[in-house]
C-alpha cells in the first residue's frame, strides 16, 4: 500500500516540476516560492556583473563572521578546559581557533580583493 502512495506522491512531484519547466508555466516560475533555481532565474542578476559580485562580497562576509563566531567559541572552550586542567581539550580546542582564526585571515583577502574588483568597476561604470 505504502509503495503505491510513495509512487504516486512521486509521479505528482515529477509533474509539478515538469509542469514548472514547460513554456507555458515559464513566466510564472518566479511566483512559486519552493522552485529549483535554473539559468533562467539566474539570469537577470547575471546580466550585471556588479550584482554578482555584491553577492559574492555578501557571502564572504557571511562566512567570515561564522569563522570568527567559531574562532571565539573554541577560545572560550580552550579557557574552560585550562580553568579545569583538561591539557588535551585545551590543545585542540587552541589547534581549532588557530584554523578558523587562519580561513578568517584567508576569506579577508578573498575580500579585500573582491572590493578592490568592485571599486574599479564602479569608477568604471561611472565614467562611462
Amino acid at each position: 500500500m505504502f509503495d503505491r502512495l510513495r509512487k504516486a506522491w512521486q509521479e505528482a512531484v515529477d509533474n509539478f516540476w515538469r509542469e514548472l519547466a514547460s513554456e507555458e508555466s515559464t513566466d510564472k516560475v518566479s511566483e512559486y516560492p519552493f522552485t529549483r533555481p535554473t539559468q533562467r532565474d539566474r539570469a537577470p542578476s547575471s546580466l550585471h556583473p556588479l550584482s554578482e559580485l555584491i553577492d559574492q562580497i555578501e557571502h564572504l562576509e557571511s562566512k567570515i563572521e561564522a569563522e570568527l563566531h567559531e574562532e571565539a567559541r573554541c577560545r572560550r572552550i580552550a579557557e574552560l578546559a585550562a580553568e579545569i586542567g583538561d591539557a588535551e581539550t585545551l590543545r585542540i580546542a587552541t589547534d581549532y581557533a588557530a584554523h578558523h582564526s587562519a580561513s578568517a585571515a584567508q576569506l579577508r583577502n578573498q575580500l579585500a580583493e573582491l572590493t578592490t574588483k568592485y571599486e574599479s568597476l564602479t569608477s568604471q561604470y561611472a565614467r562611462d
